[in-house]
């Protein structure tokens, strides 16, 4: 990548580049990304460089579609693009090798919103960076956006911080639009043992769900890690009330480490159907005068008897004060545990 350049123009002649010629990028250089740029068909490999995006004063924003959110790094087919306006349902495929490092560094408020905003990713696509993101100011912003249809498997390392204030953010595996694209699409999401982090701000660290007003389709399946989340670490949110066949999410091993926050919950899981196979939750940072919190939150949208089915849940209390944190710290709400481990 160093022979296109070092900034924002040329890694789009870059991801031009690749785009056409199904090519190899090596990222063996410090890029720094002062402007959106838009990717199509990809493939990025790890040699000892990173793609620094810096959301500074500086950063060039597009003049074109103002109420946009934008992301510094953005599909080819991203809605209003200016550059290409490629159709919303082209697919891309997309490998991101092990090792390639992504940074996200904002010192201002404001766009891009996101980092990067993947949309339509053919089957194939593969993501294994290294991201990290970092906010010295307070205000909301997002890890990676998984965002319409999606076929993908997901690896890696993700890290969100934000050093001031309360902001939200997170890392969002999101539905398809089915009154925009249509039943033929879905979001389809395998996680190979992905870890996520997630250090200040409030929300969840990892959400997997459906929005409010749509009855978008999903499937996800895998295994995931949630290293470190101040608050929600984990949650499965069927809000349109998808069907069951819309709305799939079966998960083999998920493990979080979450600190504890009054009035929330380590794992929130509002959908009747969703499985876990294996889920193994420690709990820090409790106190006796914590305040209505709890490890596992279910919620029954149907309003039928179905249940989430969890195979095996461990929980673990890391707290000195273990009577009342027993006491505070339990599950709310209805699911099917096969097989359940309490822990110090």
């Amino acid at each position: 990548m160093s022979s296109f350049g070092k900034d924002g123009a040329a890694l789009q002649q870059a991801f031009d580049w690749a785009h056409a010629s199904m090519g190899t990028l090596l990222l063996d250089t410090e890029v720094v990304v002062d402007r959106p740029v838009f990717m199509g068909n990809l493939r990025l490999v790890d040699s000892g460089g990173r793609i620094l995006i810096l959301a500074d004063e500086n950063f060039q924003h597009p003049t074109e579609a103002p109420g946009v959110n934008w992301a510094a790094i953005n599909m080819r087919s991203a809605p209003a693009n200016p550059v290409y306006g490629e159709a919303l349902d082209t697919q891309y495929l997309v490998k991101i090798d092990p090792g390639s490092r992504i940074d996200f560094l904002r010192t201002v408020k404001g766009q891009p919103r996101y980092p990067i905003r993947f949309i339509g990713l053919k089957e194939g696509s593969y993501l294994y960076p290294v991201f990290t993101a970092r906010s010295t100011v307070d205000g909301d912003f997002n890890g990676p956006d998984w965002q319409f249809y999606n076929r993908c498997r997901i690896g890696g390392s993700y890290s969100l911080t934000y050093d001031k204030g309360n902001p939200t953010g997170g890392f969002f595996l999101r539905d398809m639009d089915t009154q925009k694209m249509g039943a033929a699409y879905y979001s389809d999401f395998e996680l190979d043992d992905p870890v996520f982090s997630k250090f200040g701000g409030r929300g969840e660290c990892v959400a997997i769900f459906t929005t409010y007003t749509q009855p978008g389709h999903l499937r996800c399946r895998g295994n995931i890690t949630v290293a470190n989340s101040d608050g929600i670490g984990f949650s499965i949110l069927n809000r349109s009330k998808a069907s069951r066949d819309d709305f799939r999410v079966s998960l083999g091993r998920v493990a979080v480490t979450t600190t504890v926050r009054n009035n929330q919950t380590a794992i929130r899981i509002d959908d009747d159907f969703a499985t876990i196979e294996d889920l193994d939750v420690t709990v820090t940072g409790a106190t006796p005068d914590t305040r209505r919190a709890s490890v596992i939150h279910c919620l029954n949208r149907s309003g039928t008897q179905a249940t989430p089915q969890l195979g095996k849940a461990r929980l673990v209390i890391d707290s000195a004060v273990e009577r009342d944190v027993h006491r505070l710290l339990d599950l709310r709400g209805r699911c099917a545990i096969g097989q359940m481990v309490r822990g110090n």
